[in-house]
């Protein structure tokens, strides 16, 4: 028994040593969300969507945190709507796709959904 816990935790402890994702060293581009989002494959139009979405709750993070209003998407827009934008957004602008993702995202997020109020006002939720 001694040796089988003793080897779980050394196969625990190897496993900690792998990354979990290879590319994870580095950013992900506009192109590089672009094909993911304009993909047949569900896999990667899920992957689209999980980006957005992330990128959309470390901005709501922000909001808070800093207590700046940054964007204001009003209860009723899809999840679909605002990846749409993101689409439209990083097809219409071929000359900034080699940019971070993230700051993409974040661009067209605001300007599609500016700020209505204030944090401190009540103005965003």
């Amino acid at each position: 028994m001694k040796k089988l816990t003793t080897a779980l935790v050394c196969a625990g402890l190897c496993l900690l040593a792998v990354p979990a994702h290879a590319g994870a060293e580095r950013n992900e581009t506009g192109n590089e969300l672009l094909a993911k989002c304009t993909s047949e494959s569900y896999f990667n139009s899920g992957v689209c969507t999980g980006y957005v979405l992330g990128t959309l709750d470390m901005l709501s993070w922000w909001q808070v945190s800093e207590k700046k209003c940054f964007f204001d998407i009003t209860s009723g827009v899809t999840v679909g709507q605002i990846t749409d934008v993101v689409v439209k957004g990083l097809k219409a602008n071929p000359e900034t796709r080699d940019r971070l993702a993230m700051t993409l995202v974040s661009d067209y997020v605001m300007t599609a959904w500016p700020c209505k109020g204030d944090l401190t006002a009540g103005g965003v939720e």
